[in-house]
């Protein structure tokens, strides 16, 4: 982590503490974190290369994807994402390039900040030559929207870094989003918009968003450069960091002057510092599922129940309660946990458990489980693996929605299901319990969601995993109406506020969300109470703060342009 981030996120939090000490703070949850102060891989635990079916060429650029040998590495505190012009998989007419994905999705509930400290590096930009994409967003493909159809479509919130910038002199880094958008190529579509902020691109900066259900917030150095209050995305995303090679399709990007070569190779380079996902202003509850840490009773057979039963574990194949430490694993929390292994049948023969719960649509559920092989009953090697599932079903149990990864992906394309341990991956370890984490939003006629956790025997090979600690849990945005001047209702008054009141001045107070004056009016009174509490530092953000004197000076000066525009 650089010293701007390790030593003044105290005086983020301080101010926002003295500012408003019972609300900015509250209800915050670091979801992921990772600094990049290893060797070697970048943790291969939290993070996964694309695969086949998700869109591994873009642009003029093939995606590595072979775990064994292509994550990026980590070097002087930073991952390094690389793109080279002599490609291994097609010489002469493609480049090569990194994109760098969470293994997990994050749902918003009531707030979610992504933030990451990230340059291009100068060293190894070609003198006068654009034409390179530096990737940092959210993203997710929904396959079939509506349930039952064949549409591709997207939700995204972009960061990217255009070597273009670097070569024109602008250094104008560029936003982006997509809500429900077409299936297209990158640049095509969407709200593309460049941010004249006096940076260099090829120096490290903080950027960050904040992503509500109201709106989104784009920062640079802790400074805000866009808002969007209107078709805000909704589904849980996966993090990317990409590295790429932009066609003549994406015009702001694309330079013909970056060439993929067939002899020689120039390998370009992207570094990120940090990142970090916090979730704020969410409620989440109690874990949904009865004996979720598996020390009750074994799992009943499906077939004893009802399509929509409820409050216990249905089980099907090889599934049994058990110590643990007869494999010579030891239980973390308790003493037992759910052994899983293959029924040995038919190719793609599985076994598992399942629980419902009722659910409503609009709702969002994040799923977790812990889960390890032991070294002497190892899935390693082979082509076994394991899924944690969200399915979504109607009041009749037929189902509605469901995500199970793809035969040969670790991770589902999109990102609704996670493969937390899998016989395939070089990287995978015996005896160590790793993490599955999967979020899912509620389609249409919800009325149970189900959480199940398989194990996958493509080819009747041995081995076992233990499954332990699972749980399921809803969020729920927090009600933030006495927050007086959060005009947005996001849990921070600041400048997107003042947006929301001067675009509105005069209307209907209801767009205030109970936050201003209480007059039926958006008027010059919930001005006054949106100066009074104005607070720009978000909850948790790494970005270097400035200094007090600074601070309070830029304060000044917006409390003050505020109050010019509301009288002129």
């Amino acid at each position: 982590m650089s010293y701007a981030l390790r030593n003044l996120l105290p005086v983020a939090a301080v101010l926002a503490a003295l500012a408003n000490p019972a609300d900015h703070l509250a209800a915050q949850e670091v979801l992921f974190e990772d600094a990049f102060d290893g060797a070697g891989n970048v943790d291969t635990t939290q993070w996964r290369l694309p695969f086949d079916t998700e869109g591994t060429f873009v642009g003029r650029t093939q995606f590595r994807g072979d775990p064994a040998v292509d994550f990026p590495q980590q070097v002087g505190g930073s991952a390094i994402l690389t793109l080279d012009t002599l490609s291994g998989f097609d010489p002469g007419n493609a480049l090569e390039g990194h994109d760098l994905i969470t293994r997990r999705n994050f749902a918003r509930g009531g707030g979610l900040i992504i933030e990451a400290r990230m340059r291009l590096d100068p060293t190894s930009l070609p003198a006068g030559v654009g034409g390179v994409v530096n990737g940092f967003f959210l993203f997710d493909v929904t396959r079939d929207s509506p349930p039952g159809g064949n549409n591709l479509v997207r939700d995204e919130i972009d960061w990217e870094l255009l070597s273009n910038e670097v070569v024109s002199g602008g250094q104008r880094p560029a936003t982006n989003f997509w809500n429900e958008g077409p299936f297209v190529g990158p640049g095509s579509g969407g709200d593309l918009q460049f941010h004249s902020q006096g940076v260099d691109l090829t120096q490290f900066n903080d950027y960050r968003v904040e992503w509500t259900p109201s709106s989104i917030q784009w920062f640079v150095n802790g400074s805000l450069v866009r808002s969007q209050f209107t078709d805000i995305p909704d589904d849980p995303m996966e993090l990317h960091f990409n590295l790429w090679a932009a066609d003549a399709g994406f015009t702001s990007a694309f330079d013909n002057n970056l060439q993929p070569s067939s002899t020689t190779n120039q390998e370009i380079r992207a570094e990120v510092d940090h990142v970090r996902v916090t979730r704020f202003n969410t409620l989440t509850s109690d874990n949904l599922l009865v004996n979720g840490d598996f020390e009750g009773a074994d799992p009943v057979a499906i077939g004893t129940r009802s399509a929509t039963a409820t409050g216990e574990w249905l089980s099907f194949g090889n599934t049994f309660i058990e110590d643990g430490s007869n494999n010579g694993v030891l239980d973390p929390t308790g003493v037992f946990m759910l052994k899983a292994f293959g029924p040995f049948g038919d190719p793609g023969a599985a076994s598992g458990v399942l629980q419902r719960v009722e659910a409503n649509p609009g709702e969002e559920f994040e799923g977790r489980v812990s889960v390890l092989t032991a070294g002497n009953d190892s899935i390693l090697g082979t082509d076994n693996f394991t899924l944690a599932v969200l399915r979504f079903l109607r009041d009749d149990g037929s189902l509605i929605q469901e995500a199970f990864a793809d035969p040969g992906e670790l991770v589902d394309s999109n990102g609704q299901s996670v493969g937390p341990l899998d016989g395939r991956d070089p990287n995978a370890q015996a005896d160590v319990f790793v993490e599955g984490v999967v979020s899912a939003l509620a389609p249409a006629e919800t009325a149970l969601v189900e959480f199940g956790l398989f194990f996958i025997q493509l080819a009747g090979q041995g081995g076992s995993a233990f499954f332990n600690d699972a749980s399921l849990v809803r969020l729920t945005p927090e009600t933030l109406s006495g927050l007086a001047g959060d005009f947005n209702d996001d849990g921070i008054v600041d400048g997107a506020d003042y947006a929301l009141w001067r675009n509105n001045l005069n209307g209907d107070a209801s767009v205030l969300n109970g936050n201003g004056d209480g007059s039926d009016f958006v008027d010059a009174g919930d001005l006054a109470i949106w100066r009074a509490q104005f607070n720009p530092a978000p909850p948790g953000a790494i970005a270097a703060a400035p200094e007090p004197a600074a601070g309070l000076l830029a304060l000044a000066a917006l409390c003050g342009l505020a109050t010019r525009r509301r009288v002129g």
